[in-house]
């Protein structure tokens, strides 16, 4: 870390890992300037000089330039900083190269978070010391300082943590799958594959790479990199490390254990439940203790949450499923019929494969920027019954005048959140906070 001391650093954009990084910076001895475009509030605990509501010419008297994940590389100040040779840096790059343990590191579109928390749950369930951290709501930052050499952090990788990606070097990396995903900001999905193999870029034949052999995308990995490569499948075959068959799951061929021995919820996570335990395997975990020691693991909030029953109706936060495809899996993965809550903000996300996977859904209640689209999609494919609310809250109480005994109500807007929250987690928890208050009032209103 001696190289940071006494360089001017300044961090662009001061949320969970603008200000992680930030404190990093400084204990390590750096001069830290912070900077959001945003009016940001509470900054002054920092202890460090700052700015908000736009980027002022200070940024650039900097040796090196901190950009957090949510600022494009096509923005205006960052255009300007290139072209005045200043370094770049990304928050998780920067932390991991200055980690004195090794990690693993998960990528893709869906299921990264789920096989994040649980890498972390079977190692520490193995004695090794780990942490879930990066994408999935912890700063790698935060970790640092504490981090040990016997540690094995598990960090969730966003495409938009890939962009400044130049020393990151995980000794395993679980690829899940690929779908559309964020094509409001990268211009392809050409590019947006290649953002995610950027973690395979300093892999070497010690590391290994698990992917998952019914997705394309990810299938496609082995060919491109010298680590090793464990594959994981909803079928048996050659080269097939781990499999579930519809009930069972399968480590080499032997029976460990059945879905419905987990918490978990839905085919998809016998998936991320074969992900991990083959990732452990680095680390000198057996595949098949791992998954027996991963039935206590508890799901992560805002993925299929329970939230209660009143009145017959269940109701479901699902926060988490910010695209179509996760949706369409949520309906797949629970019993129906539903009252789907959809909407949000914008990510060029494609709604055309609703309609046909949306048998069991009794209604949809359309709210936030997206509605019209998603309206339109739904119509286009052959399903009417569709609720208009001008807002989440409206949303909720829509749904449950036209819900009844028997119905869930589900939360799973298919789209981000930004247009009204601050992030899916903030949705979610609003979510739950009305419908519990609604079931006080007997869910009259």
């Amino acid at each position: 870390m001696s190289f940071l001391k006494g360089k001017k650093i300044s961090v662009l954009g001061m949320g969970r890992s603008g200000k992680a990084v930030a404190k990093l910076l400084s204990d390590v001895g750096a001069k830290v300037f912070c900077s959001d475009s945003s009016n940001v509030e509470g900054l002054e605990s920092l202890g460090l000089p700052f700015e908000t509501g736009g980027h002022s010419e200070r940024i650039f008297a900097s040796d090196m330039i901190v950009v957090s994940p949510g600022i494009p590389m096509n923005s205006e100040v960052l255009v300007k900083a290139r072209s005045l040779s200043i370094l770049l840096r990304g928050e998780l790059d920067l932390a991991a190269e200055l980690l004195p343990c090794n990690y693993a590191a998960v990528t893709g579109t869906s299921g990264k978070s789920t096989t994040t928390a649980l890498i972390a749950h079977m190692l520490n369930k193995a004695g090794i010391k780990s942490r879930p951290v990066g994408n999935i709501g912890d700063a790698l930052s935060n970790h640092v300082v504490e981090a040990q050499p016997d540690w094995v952090l598990s960090i969730e990788v966003s495409s938009f943590q890939c962009e400044l990606m130049e020393t990151f070097h995980p000794k395993t990396a679980v690829f899940t799958n690929l779908s559309q995903d964020h094509l409001n900001r990268h211009t392809s999905m050409e590019e947006y594959a290649s953002l995610k193999e950027k973690v395979l870029a300093r892999m070497d034949g010690e590391d290994l790479v698990v992917v998952n052999a019914d997705d394309r995308w990810s299938s496609s990995l082995d060919g491109k990199t010298c680590a090793n490569v464990a594959s994981f499948s909803r079928k048996n075959g050659p080269n097939i490390e781990a499999y579930f068959d519809g009930k069972d799951i399968y480590i080499r061929g032997k029976r460990v254990s059945s879905l419905s021995d987990y918490q978990l919820v839905g085919d998809f996570n016998a998936l991320n439940l074969m992900a991990a335990s083959l990732a452990v395997s680095r680390f000198g975990v057996d595949s098949a203790l791992a998954l027996t020691t991963a039935k206590d693991f508890v799901p992560l909030d805002h993925r299929l949450q329970f939230v209660g029953e009143w009145g017959g109706i269940r109701f479901i936060n699902d926060s988490k499923s910010t695209k179509p495809e996760a949706t369409i899996l949520a309906v797949k993965s629970l019993p129906g019929p539903f009252v789907i809550i959809l909407g949000g903000s914008e990510k060029g996300s494609d709604f055309s494969e609703l309609a046909v996977n949306f048998g069991e859904v009794r209604y949809a209640v359309l709210h936030g920027i997206t509605a019209p689209k998603i309206e339109k999609a739904l119509r286009d494919g052959g399903f009417d019954r569709i609720v208009v609310a001008k807002d989440q809250s409206e949303a909720i109480r829509k749904a449950i005048k036209v819900a009844k005994p028997g119905d869930t109500v589900l939360l799973s807007p298919a789209c981000a959140s930004f247009d009204q929250f601050k992030d899916y987690e903030h949705r979610g928890r609003m979510f739950c906070q009305e419908v519990r208050e609604l079931a006080q009032k007997g869910l009259r209103f």
